[in-house]
């Protein structure tokens, strides 16, 4: 029924010049000849409809989709799903799957995020959910794999923080956000920590003491070892001032 109804419209619609798109439950039951596909559901129903030559925008939700969580939810306003989508993971993102060969590559045609408004309720919110990730949906979409670096990006993304803080925007400062990794030793009861932000050069600094970490904590510089159990506290410093959320994570025995 779904099949026939879109090869319907789709005949209706060639009739006044246009072509029809829809998201790839459009797959299911067979596609309408000109249709294109918007791959939603990760990136298997774009793989497909390129394979069968149908052009198509990858819009995978685990990738795209600017209104899922882009931090730890406690640190996070209310969001779609529990998928974390870190500015990180947007721009590692390639479009044209390596199952298809150059020629069926062709016909993915672009990228689309997505900022999908049921847990979005003011300009502020709209803002706060798609910037900076918006900066790296689109650098994927206008550059060639071999131009992307993760590093470089990060770099310039520093500048690019600036012009929003010109511009009055209310962004999200998540690339500021530690994250914390523990490698547990449970025989010996220690732990190898180590920290990591999304932002370029980070000025990490952290305790081990209860209390929040200050210009004058100890400076991260590579990981380091701790006895278990322990309390870990970690922030970002720019300019003398914690920029973005305290992380606290507790290393405990299991």
């Amino acid at each position: 029924m779904q099949s026939y109804f879109i090869k319907r419209v789709e005949n209706f619609l060639l009739t006044r010049n246009k072509s029809i798109i829809g998201w790839d439950e459009i797959l299911e039951g067979g596609l309408a000849p000109n249709a294109s596909v918007m791959s939603w559901r990760g990136v298997k129903g774009g793989i497909e409809a390129a394979k069968q030559h149908h052009n198509v925008i990858m819009t995978p939700n685990n990738y795209f989709y600017l209104d899922y969580y882009q931090g730890k939810p406690y640190q996070e306003p209310l969001s779609m799903g529990s998928e974390l989508v870190t500015l990180e993971k947007v721009y590692s993102f390639e479009p044209v799957a390596k199952e298809l060969t150059p020629e069926e590559g062709k016909f993915i045609k672009g990228v689309q995020g997505n900022v999908w408004s049921e847990y979005i309720h003011s300009p502020e919110k709209v803002e706060y959910m798609t910037f900076p990730r918006a900066a790296a949906v689109a650098e994927i979409g206008w550059s060639s794999p071999a131009s992307r670096s993760w590093e470089d990006f990060k770099r310039r993304m520093e500048d690019q923080y600036l012009r929003y803080d010109l511009a009055g925007m209310n962004y999200a400062k998540r690339a500021y956000a530690v994250w914390q990794t523990a490698k547990v030793d449970s025989i010996a009861k220690t732990a190898l920590i180590s920290l990591k932000t999304d932002s370029y050069q980070p000025e990490i600094r952290f305790t081990l003491d209860g209390n929040e970490p200050t210009q004058k904590s100890k400076l991260y510089t590579k990981p380091f070892k701790v006895n278990v159990p322990i309390l870990i506290i970690a922030s970002t410093f720019k300019n003398g001032k914690i920029i973005g959320k305290i992380s606290e994570e507790a290393v405990i025995l299991k």
